[in-house]
């Protein structure tokens, strides 16, 4: 299938309600939702350097000298692996870590599902075991001390010139070296990009599954553009089954909206002049967005804007009165702006 390289194509996927152990999360970043310099960079760079379709044949980075990703597009720009219903593992900063699948809500994922539920959870074990919560439950060992590991900046940028599909004895060897310390054989911690992990979980899964990888590639020249490829070249195996995001969810579209006019609204003159206030307002709102959960944010909301929601929540949320925001206040009125007409908060 052609891969989703376009906004449009994105919103016509069915949405995903419920995910599945063993999902394979695509993080989808176009020009319309595009948030900062990471995501530019990545996008840009896959596109420049890893032979996005769009360029043609007999420019200077030209088919002969980089692989065409048919199946992949450079919108693609992260990828995690589902361990649990609202649990994803993914390789960030500090290693491989889980956490709530609703702390990434304001995402847009592109949703693969396989169908061989036995490479399914061989996928998942190599994912746990990668990762820094699960590795002990996995390996048995309560007192078990490994070293290493991290992000890959480095791999990121070189799986944009190596070679996705395996090689015999580099990947073979690699990928063992994984099976090993899941199993708790080998105590240093792999180094790992995030569409790397990515498919070494299921490769490596696979080969300790099956004693074969799943798609023939080698995870280290997996950018999240030539996983989609990869995955797109199998529907034996991967099927695009929809979107995860919360687009249709008016709340958080609401306050990421009122706080991205806000940050364009305080430029550099008058930064000096933001008050403690909207200080504390618009940290406090985005770390709710990250938790996800939307009864906190709603609480959260209402509190600062001094009204009430206008359904029952399960929380409530107290601030002091010096924490509320002034209605003449510009993030105020950048979030007032949104929830009008949105039936969210009383009195607006």
């Amino acid at each position: 299938m052609p891969p989703i390289h376009t906004y449009d194509d994105y919103k016509r996927l069915r949405k995903v309600a419920q995910l599945q152990p063993g999902d394979l999360l695509l993080k989808k970043v176009f020009n319309q939702t595009l948030k900062g310099l990471t995501e530019w960079v990545i996008t840009k760079g896959q596109k420049l350097f890893s032979g996005d379709k769009e360029i043609k044949v007999g420019s200077f980075f030209s088919r002969e000298k980089f692989r065409i990703a048919y199946l992949g597009h450079s919108s693609s720009e992260h990828a995690a692996v589902v361990i649990a219903p609202n649990e994803i593992a993914e390789a960030v900063g500090i290693g491989v870590i889980t956490v709530s699948i609703q702390g990434r809500r304001n995402e847009r994922y592109c949703v693969y599902r396989c169908s061989n539920h036995q490479l399914t959870d061989a996928a998942v074990e190599i994912a746990k075991g990668l990762s820094h919560a699960y590795h002990n439950v996995v390996t048995g060992s309560q007192d078990r001390v490994t070293t290493g590991g991290g992000y890959s900046i480095k791999g990121a940028i070189q799986s944009n010139f190596r070679n996705q599909t395996f090689q015999h004895d580099s990947t073979n060897q690699y990928l063992n070296d994984i099976i090993d310390y899941v199993n708790g054989v080998r105590s240093d911690r792999p180094t790992m990009f995030c569409s790397e992990f990515a498919m070494a979980c299921y490769e490596a899964g696979s080969l300790k599954a099956f004693g074969k990888t799943a798609f023939g590639c080698s995870p280290k020249g997996m950018s999240p553009m030539h996983m989609e490829d990869v995955l797109n070249s199998r529907p034996d195996l991967m099927t695009l089954v929809g979107k995860y995001d919360s687009e249709d969810d008016r709340l958080f579209m609401v306050v990421e909206q009122g706080l991205r006019a806000y940050k364009h609204h305080k430029n550099w003159w008058n930064k000096l002049g933001v008050s403690e206030a909207s200080r504390n307002a618009s940290e406090t709102l985005q770390n709710l967005m990250a938790i996800g959960d939307n009864d906190y944010l709603h609480a959260g909301l209402a509190a600062f804007m001094g009204t009430q929601p206008t359904m029952q929540l399960s929380v409530r949320c107290i601030i002091p009165d010096t924490w509320q925001l002034s209605k003449t206040s510009t993030l105020y009125n950048d979030l007032a702006a949104q929830v009008k007409g949105k039936n969210l908060l009383q009195g607006l």
